[in-house]
């Protein structure tokens, strides 16, 4: 397979006037980052904190996804509340897409835990680099590019959409569990001559924390995502020392027609505010034999802890989330 062949579903569909828009990115630390799937999940532990994330997927295959997150949550106990900030970057062959979005959550006393309640809103930039796209019948000579097809530019071309998150989440001491749903509504976002449609997503998070010892804890891990089409499952079984070091395994996939990775991930406690987590994927499907897995760091600064202030429930503190 020549590098050049992610690019070709762009071929395929260059003659459509309506394309499927990229859908969510692919990460490794769905377990430790809660917020980016779930605007529920903001502020859930009490602590102002800021995350960021880097993943590059299927390395050393040209067009292959490259996505970048950063996430702030202020969690504001008098209001039985928390706000969040969610910035999220992903480039896929030659489309980008570009998310901002604002959330708020609503925090209140269930049973022995906590049930959150929130919504994120903002917008979505898609962009298309009509001057990389390159067609069967297109003309190619230097300084030249004649796609030889009316709906293809050859130049950047982007377009913007609103896009609305919904969700909910439970947490107890031991128990994480949440549904959120992305891109409600589904919104087509318009490219010069091309519309691109958008789906909506659903996720399905679940944690458990399973004490052995004083120092060493079990973490199951659940992640489900689907558009109701098409669906993908983690796996996952994080060992934690200390609450200082934590390493596991996650299985992508759960058929032969789904399995995609083995990631093992590992981090570290550096201080009181400052986490590190490194994961690295086995690829386990056909692009095994043209990529060498991927990789993804993430990085998590807990700058101040507030939740147990004013008049609201008490936060549970879960050192799950670096």
């Amino acid at each position: 397979m020549q590098k050049t062949h992610l690019l070709l579903f762009w071929l395929i569909l260059g003659t459509c006037s309506s394309l499927l828009a990229q859908q969510p990115a692919q990460y490794s630390f769905y377990g430790f980052n809660s917020y980016l799937w779930n605007p529920a999940a903001a502020g859930i532990n009490g602590a102002v904190e800021a995350t960021g994330g880097l993943r590059r997927q299927w390395v050393d295959l040209e067009g292959s996804p490259s996505s970048q997150y950063a996430l702030f949550q202020v969690p504001v106990p008098v209001l039985r509340a928390a706000f969040g900030l969610k910035i999220e970057n992903d480039v896929i062959g030659v489309q980008t897409q570009t998310n901002l979005l604002l959330s708020y959550n609503y925090q209140l006393e269930m049973g022995a835990g906590i049930l959150s309640l929130g919504a994120s809103a903002g917008i979505s930039q898609v962009g298309l680099d009509g001057s990389r796209v390159r067609t069967p019948e297109g003309n190619y000579l230097e300084n030249q590019i004649n796609h030889r097809d009316n709906l293809l530019g050859n130049a950047l071309t982007n377009g913007t959409a609103p896009l609305i998150e919904l969700g909910a989440w439970y947490q107890s001491e031991k128990l994480s569990v949440g549904i959120a749903a992305r891109n409600v509504l589904a919104q087509a976002v318009g490219l010069d001559r091309l519309e691109l449609s958008t789906v909506r997503n659903y996720f399905i998070n679940a944690q458990y924390q399973l004490p052995l010892s004083s120092k060493v804890t079990l973490q199951p891990t659940l992640f489900i995502r689907s558009d109701l089409v098409q669906t993908q499952t983690d796996l996952g079984l994080i060992a934690r020392y200390n609450d200082k070091f934590f390493a596991g395994p996650s299985l992508r996939g759960y058929n032969s027609n789904s399995i995609d990775a083995l990631a093992l991930m590992g981090g570290i406690q550096l201080n009181e505010k400052l986490s590190v987590g490194y994961a690295y994927d086995l690829t386990l499907s056909s692009l095994r034999t043209v990529s060498n897995g991927s990789h993804e760091i993430v990085l998590n600064y807990r700058i101040k802890e507030i939740g147990k202030g004013g008049k609201a429930p008490k936060i549970i503190y879960n050192p799950r989330s670096l």
